[in-house]
């Protein structure tokens, strides 16, 4: 067959596996089997197989078949970006700029690629170019050399637990590619409230705040951390929903870091968390909550490294 009917066939039947079986581990491994032979068919098929592969975000698939294109074509400027895709997303911030750098050799003003050379550039801090790779996208900047970055609108962003389990969350807009986290997630604990993270430019859903339907973008890494950790409330006996919905109005009211996870169902591990920055933070909030609300139970950690 083909190369192109060969590639129609790996299409249809990823895609089906995925999306008309719903079978996402299944069309992994069917993905996985293609791409075994996808190299001895050449470089050119093995980018487009790692194109689709990136855009259903089989990423660790596509990975060898990018670098491999991307190494026997060197002049290929869609091997180049796709390879500047992998490293992106595997945080290689100076691989990324160089791939991204050498399509815009060719390609000055590619939106697609300024986008992302604005992303890891700011990733490495790198003001001067992000500034410039924004500007060239038409966003209004304030002045200065250095870094660029302040709370905006809030906008969803979507994080990913090592197992997989994703989960939506709001933050505070900073620019283009960074946004601070005003929630606490519940599964992730790489992350948590008041943490800068770095946004892909690839939207992954939709949101629906004060009547405004909001994209949703992944979150690639954390750029700067708050240092808070996450606690939860355990109780030994049951605590009134009444008890819950006063502590959860008392710390809004008193704008404590809290995260309220009620309504999550059985897999998140209590119903309301903290995020304090240190002992002393949370000893300070945990005896007013027991002054104000008596005692729930005991405030432990959350996350498995403490």
């Amino acid at each position: 067959l083909s190369e192109d009917r060969l590639g129609h066939i790996a299409e249809d039947w990823i895609g089906t596996v995925r999306f008309g079986v719903g079978d996402e581990a299944g069309s992994i491994e069917v993905a996985k089997h293609i791409a075994k032979g996808a190299v001895s068919r050449g470089p050119a098929f093995a980018n487009d197989l790692a194109h689709l592969l990136l855009g259903w975000e089989m990423y660790d698939v596509a990975r060898p078949l990018a670098e491999f294109a991307a190494t026997k074509l060197p002049g290929d400027l869609s091997a180049q970006y796709n390879l500047g895709i992998i490293r992106k997303l595997s945080g290689d911030w100076s691989g990324a700029r160089e791939s991204f750098q050498i399509v815009l050799q060719h390609r000055e003003e590619d939106q697609s690629t300024l986008w992302n050379l604005g992303i890891v550039t700011t990733a490495l801090g790198d003001w001067p170019a992000a500034r410039s790779a924004w500007s060239r996208l038409g966003f209004g900047l304030p002045a200065g050399e250095g870094d660029f970055g302040a709370e905006g609108e809030l906008t969803p962003v979507r994080l990913r637990s090592p197992s997989g389990v994703a989960e939506v969350i709001w933050g505070a807009r900073l620019c283009p590619a960074r946004v601070r986290l005003k929630g606490i997630p519940c599964h992730v604990e790489w992350a948590c409230f008041d943490d800068d993270v770095l946004i892909d430019g690839v939207t992954t859903g939709e949101a629906v705040y004060d009547g405004k339907t909001l994209p949703i973008f992944n979150v690639l890494a954390v750029s700067k951390s708050a240092g808070r950790s996450r606690v939860g409330l355990k109780s030994d006996g049951p605590v009134s929903p009444m008890s819950l919905e006063r502590l959860v109005h008392w710390l809004d009211e008193h704008q404590i870091p809290h995260g309220d996870w009620r309504n999550i169902g059985p897999r998140a591990p209590c119903s309301i968390a903290l995020a304090p920055k240190n002992e002393d933070e949370l000893s300070r909030w945990v005896s007013a909550i027991r002054t104000v609300h008596g005692d729930l139970g005991e405030w432990l950690s959350l996350d498995a490294n403490e």
